[in-house]
């Protein structure tokens, strides 16, 4: 219970000097509390700043020292090792500084949330260090372009009837975020200034176990179409329109696309000039020859019992395969489609040499689908022969200027056939093909008689 007021004063006066001392060791303690309170940038006695003292120093007073104490050392250059070379650097080359005044308003707000503690135990603050990773990035460009690998995928090799695997390869890219922690540690350190430059790897995404398991080593289908190599804008348009099926693996219900796979619209400024088929006539167009690429791949998914999606045939009929077999493209238009749909990976590769435009098609040993295509013409068209009167010709006199071509209407069917037995027939196409038109100039510049002399 509380002392009454005479006892109070009673022992008050007993011992005058110890609680006068008390009172004024409180004052002193509530002083320098307020004094802390009201100036935040006075900072504490036991505070320091990557080593070095701060204590009884306003802010700018301890940015200033900071600033003049450790910008020798921020200042020397860093080395950076990797594989086959170094480099050395000033930090500010790799978007490096240190920032005195961050870890000095660290240190204000441990002033102000920790003033007590701090008292009897010292605190250092380390030094903060800034980096702008753009100027980092630009620097690393040479030695990333140098040092850094992408992965390669395992693939398939094909060398004629077979195929073998060339295995994968791990890729490797600087580790950003680990090198910047490294050289970051590095700046504050008096002495040892040099970073080992860390690698991420890149794991490939296919690999020769992945290929292997696609038991696609045995050859279903082989087709051959013959073009002349000697016509070399369209040998090149064919090399092009090959490129993308050295060695295409179509997924089990995969869709292959002639246009999008091969890249048509991107690919389009390396096809050169070469006849097409434009409105029933021949005339020349950039890109002739890439049909007979979509026209040998037709034949070949046909004779493996795929499922056709989208075929076109040609506006005329075409010289190096039957009417009813070709299958037309155009970038933007008319695609070559058609599905995988045998449960297995399958292989598809083409190539080109000597002539012979050859489309393989790999698969499991026990998809030996036995096909057989057969074509009919229905209706043959007679051409039509357009004359020319051309006065530079005599009268009577005729020159051929393009030969007409007869069209036709075919039939074309699909027969499958077990054990060299008939077992399906099924209409794949009726086809009309456009007759070529005949023309012809005729003369009309008047005969002069001779004169005899006589």
């Amino acid at each position: 219970m509380p002392f009454p007021p005479s006892v109070l004063a009673r022992r008050l006066a007993a011992k005058p000097q110890f609680w006068l001392c008390l009172l004024l060791f409180f004052s002193i303690i509530a002083a320098y509390a307020a004094a802390v309170a009201s100036a935040s940038t006075l900072l504490r006695c036991n505070l320091s700043v990557g080593g070095v003292a701060v204590g009884r120093l306003t802010r700018d007073q301890a940015i200033r020292r900071l600033a003049r104490t450790l910008a020798p050392a921020g200042a020397l250059p860093l080395t950076l090792n990797y594989e086959g070379g170094s480099l050395s650097a000033q930090p500010a080359m790799l978007g490096l500084r240190l920032d005195p005044a961050q870890a000095v308003d660290e240190a204000i707000k441990i002033t102000r949330e920790k003033r007590w503690s701090i008292i009897f135990r010292p605190i250092d603050i380390p030094i903060s260090v800034v980096n702008d990773a753009d100027v980092l990035q630009r620097f690393l460009t040479p030695l990333a372009a140098a040092t850094e690998a992408a992965p390669r995928d395992a693939a398939a090799v094909v060398q004629g009837d077979t195929w073998v695997i060339e295995p994968e390869a791990a890729g490797r890219k600087i580790d950003l975020p680990a090198l910047t922690f490294a050289l970051k540690e590095s700046v504050l350190a008096p002495s040892n200034r040099t970073v080992t430059v860390p690698y991420r790897r890149l794991t490939p995404r296919v690999t020769a176990g992945d290929l292997a398991a696609r038991d696609a080593r045995t050859l279903l289908v082989k087709f051959r179409t013959l073009f002349d190599e000697t016509n070399l804008n369209r040998s090149s348009n064919i090399r092009v329109g090959i490129e993308a099926l050295a060695a295409y693996w179509l997924e089990p219900g995969g869709v292959f696309s002639y246009n999008t796979i091969t890249a048509r619209g991107a690919n389009s400024h390396r096809y050169k000039e070469a006849k097409v088929y434009e409105q029933g006539r021949v005339v020349s167009g950039i890109g002739g020859g890439v049909c007979q690429v979509s026209s040998t791949l037709y034949n070949a998914a046909l004779l493996a019992n795929l499922e056709i999606v989208e075929r076109h045939p040609h506006s005329l009929t075409v010289p190096y395969i039957e009417p009813g077999r070709d299958a037309t493209v155009s970038d933007g238009g008319a695609d070559l489609q058609f599905r995988n749909t045998t449960g297995h990976y399958l292989l598809i590769a083409a190539a080109a040499t000597g002539g012979k435009l050859t489309v393989r098609v790999f698969g499991p040993a026990d998809y030996r689908p036995e096909i057989e295509i057969r074509t009919a013409v229905v209706r043959e068209i007679a051409p039509p022969v357009r004359q020319m009167n051309d006065p530079g010709l005599t009268a009577g006199e005729q020159k051929t200027m393009q030969a007409g071509k007869s069209g036709c209407q075919v039939k074309t069917w699909k027969i499958i056939k077990k054990d060299g037995k008939e077992i399906s027939r099924t209409l794949l196409s009726l086809d009309t093909y456009q007759p070529l038109e005949g023309i012809i100039r005729v003369g009309t510049k008047p005969v002069v008689p001779v004169v005899s002399t006589d």
